[in-house]
């Protein structure tokens, strides 16, 4: 009897070990959070710009009431699989082993400082300034997607010009843009732009270029502050004396933040006509006046 009962005993702790095998978890195991961009919500074009980086920004706070406000430094960087969104962390992270929330946001690029909640940013016009909101998970339900969103205003430049009022193309055109913003804070709890301030930042969009009667290609996208009630452009070109060119908002009389703007500059007799268009970040609408 005595063999009987040792025999059963051996094979329910067989049966048992078998069965935390085939489930391949043990119960109080650590489960790994597992993190997806969401890249459907963003232009393919600029999630390549930060694919296979390793300083994306990751911030974690456990527990039901997240307090970001005391947060003073990330808690781990990662890259975004351009195909597939998938988000790889540097240090692996794991849900509370008691049941408990986590909570992560994510945001890019590099914060120059983090102080209560507040991380300290700097803009340089080509790298895109994202953010994605606090998700939460547990061990028994995994964290939803982060949705990345764009937090600048992204501006084009096309040349052109009007046959009817010019013979011949216009040359050695320029068209910068001087003393913009590069500073501001970002609040990591919701995402909020403030304190813009050093406008430092100038980029000539065109140089030398060609206006003919058929339009350039647009110039590559320059990212900077959102939300500006206008920005102004200087023009110069063989026979056009510098000057420059304010263009203004029209979404409630502002470039928002999360659009591009595509503006068009058309060289008219001794008139350089700014029109504005929207382009793959979202929609909106803009317009410009002329200069004499």
């Amino acid at each position: 009897m005595k063999k009987l009962i040792t025999l059963a005993l051996a094979c329910v702790a067989l049966a048992s070990c078998s069965k935390e095998n085939e489930e391949g978890v043990e119960p109080n195991a650590p489960v790994e959070i597992k993190l997806n961009a969401g890249i459907e919500g963003m232009a393919r074009a600029e999630i390549t710009k930060i694919t296979g980086a390793t300083d994306v920004q990751f911030v974690r706070v456990d527990g039901a009431t997240p307090s970001w406000t005391t947060v003073s430094d990330i808690s781990t960087t990662g890259s975004i699989a351009e195909s597939t969104g998938t988000i790889s962390l540097t240090t692996k992270q794991y849900y509370p082993t008691d049941g408990s929330n986590a909570n992560i946001l994510g945001f890019f690029p590099v914060a120059t400082s983090i102080t209560n909640g507040v991380a300290s940013m700097t803009i340089d016009g080509e790298k895109d300034l994202i953010y994605a909101q606090p998700v939460f998970g547990t061990k028994g339900t995994p964290m939803s997607n982060l949705a990345f969103n764009h937090l600048l205003t992204q501006f084009k430049f096309v040349i052109i010009r009007d046959g009817a009022t010019t013979n011949t193309d216009i040359t050695n055109v320029s068209v910068k843009l001087e003393n913009m913003n590069t500073t501001c804070d970002l609040a990591l709890a919701n995402g909020t732009l403030s304190n813009w301030g050093t406008p430092t930042f100038s980029s000539e969009a065109i140089s030398t270029g060609t206006a003919s009667t058929t339009a350039s290609t647009p110039t590559a996208g320059i990212m900077l502050e959102p939300n500006l009630s206008s920005i102004n452009v200087t023009v110069s070109a063989t026979g056009y004396t510098s000057t420059i060119v304010p263009i203004a908002g029209t979404d409630d009389n502002s470039f928002k933040a999360g659009k591009a703007y595509t503006i068009t500059l058309t060289f008219k007799g001794t008139e350089i006509t700014p029109t504005a268009t929207i382009t793959e970040w979202g929609t909106g609408t803009a317009t410009g006046g002329d200069v004499k």
